[in-house]
């Protein structure tokens, strides 16, 4: 509901990447009559990529995803043109092994999609509450360096310590 993937920005690229190629070919083959893109929830989704960006490929991580990744250019250069979301910081075009498993579906996009001026954007400050998530991230300059803070809400559905099953 807040846009945020718990699992981490991987799992977002994996899942949400594949939801993007598949409703780009259908807004491509029915000339834009059926839109998947539409909505403010599918702009938040969009963002999250933005919202728990650290700059450099680094991205606040809660789960098993790893903490760095080369976001693909391609699908970030789709949803810019589909979609128009906050957009996270790109330094390049990411290399061909970027992915270990060579998904022809990112390498492809990435030659064909990619628009040059995605990249080079400077990491976003401020705070976001991802509400249904439960994450809070703060991001400010101090005398130009980037300086994060971040906090994951936790709710214990089970627990002989914690009786009221949030904290």
């Amino acid at each position: 509901a807040d846009g945020g993937c718990a699992e981490g920005v991987g799992y977002w690229q994996y899942g949400f990447g594949y939801y993007v190629y598949f409703a780009d070919m259908v807004y491509e083959y029915t000339a834009g009559a059926i839109n998947l893109f539409a909505g403010e929830r599918i702009r938040r989704i969009a963002s999250f990529p933005a919202m728990v960006s650290l700059g450099s490929g680094m991205f606040i991580n809660y789960s098993d995803s790893s903490a760095h990744l080369d976001l693909r250019s391609g699908l970030i250069s789709r949803l810019a043109a589909r979609v128009a979301p906050d957009l996270p910081p790109l330094e390049r075009v990411p290399s061909f092994d970027a992915d270990a498993c060579y998904r022809w579906a990112h390498l492809t996009r990435d030659l064909i999609w990619t628009d040059p001026v995605i990249l080079g954007r400077s990491t976003p400050t401020g705070t976001v509450f991802l509400d249904h998530t439960g994450w809070v991230i703060d991001r400010r300059h101090l005398h130009n360096t980037l300086v994060a803070f971040s906090a994951r809400a936790v709710t214990f559905h089970s627990s002989p310590y914690f009786t009221s099953g949030k904290v």
